[in-house]
């Protein structure tokens, strides 16, 4: 049986979108368990409305707030499935996904199969545009050797890292690590739990094909500054300092350098973001909580040939990194212009 688990805060005029997409499933050999974390907008009651509707396919329980990422430990220990899938409440699936995912583990006897998604963005002139988010070109099969290649897109980008993306067997839980430690974590919670899949996994399955619907919310945690970021990503960077180098196929690989300089440009254009009311002094106070931590300063130390943007901010250089900001802002204002929030569907 497959386990699909579903984090619920505080998402009324989402949730249903997301349940119905499940109820179509074109194989219901499926439990469906709900989870709300404090909402306060109506979530949980929604919950548990179609928990009564379908008693023996849908489960709801409740819980004071603890997080996305405590959520998410306590619906991993809740599964009664051979296989686990995540669902975000706001996004929805195609009604082929389970389908798609049973017969690629049947096919292949892989641990995780990885699938692709689809976001609907808006043009200038306010269409609807669908883009489909591709990890690879064709149907792969990752094993032996090869995992190297997926340990690379994982840690180097973000193409893969969504824990929503993949599903996987049970046995590669780490369900006894104790991750109370992250609560905290504002972003990087989906790399944070991928990490132990994909290392355990002898094998992983990539079928192109776009099986889950992306909801962009404007007040999103991805799409509004936040402060505390850069400290929620440096935990998971000082994880991965610990985890890369025991792995024989990424060794002699520079991963690890590059997703630090892509960790700390994101971190550093964080002020970029749209909603951002930062004053000028507030920014180079920002930029200089960045300078002065240890973790830049030992890893500007050990590197060469950096971003323009890290040396600038290095050398205290903030009026060339003023301006790069303005332009990243005006790319942003570019790429959602003028709307509070976008949505699939």
């Amino acid at each position: 049986m497959l386990s699909i688990l579903i984090p619920v805060y505080n998402v009324r005029m989402y949730i249903e979108r997301c349940i119905k997409s499940l109820l179509a499933q074109s194989d219901l050999d499926i439990e469906i368990i709900l989870l709300d974390d404090g909402s306060t907008d109506g979530s949980g009651e929604i919950c548990d409305y179609y928990n009564s509707l379908y008693p023996n396919l849908i489960s709801a329980y409740h819980q004071t707030n603890s997080g996305l990422l405590m959520t998410r430990r306590r619906l991993f220990a809740m599964a009664k499935g051979d296989y686990l899938l995540c669902v975000d409440s706001d996004d929805y699936v195609s009604p082929y996904l389970v389908t798609k995912i049973k017969d690629t583990f049947q096919r292949t006897a892989c641990d995780i199969v990885l699938f692709d998604f689809m976001i609907m963005k808006r043009t200038p002139l306010r269409k609807k545009k669908f883009v489909e988010y591709n990890a690879f070109s064709e149907d792969r099969i990752f094993k032996d050797n090869s995992m190297a290649e997926l340990y690379e897109e994982l840690f180097k980008g973000n193409q893969i890292n969504a824990i929503w993306r993949k599903c996987f067997r049970r046995e590669l839980l780490d369900i006894d690590t104790d991750y109370s430690e992250f609560a905290f974590l504002k972003m990087g919670e989906d790399l944070l739990q991928s990490i132990p899949l994909i290392t355990r996994a002898k094998s992983v399955a990539y079928i192109k094909s776009p099986l889950y619907y992306y909801t962009v919310i404007g007040k999103s945690m991805s799409r509004s500054f936040q402060k505390e970021k850069y400290e929620s990503y440096k935990v998971v960077m000082q994880r991965m300092d610990e985890v890369l180098p025991t792995l024989d196929f990424v060794k002699g690989l520079n991963i690890l350098n590059e997703t630090k300089r892509n960790f700390i440009l994101s971190a550093l254009t964080e002020v970029a973001k749209l909603d951002c009311k930062y004053n000028f002094k507030e920014r180079f106070e920002y930029y200089e909580m960045i300078r002065a931590d240890e973790f830049f300063q030992t890893f500007y130390s050990t590197n060469k040939r950096l971003p323009k943007p890290l040396t600038w901010l290095y050398n205290k250089s903030y009026l060339p990194l003023e301006i790069f900001i303005v332009y990243i802002r005006f790319i942003n204002l570019m790429k959602y212009p003028l709307r509070s929030y976008v949505y699939v569907g």
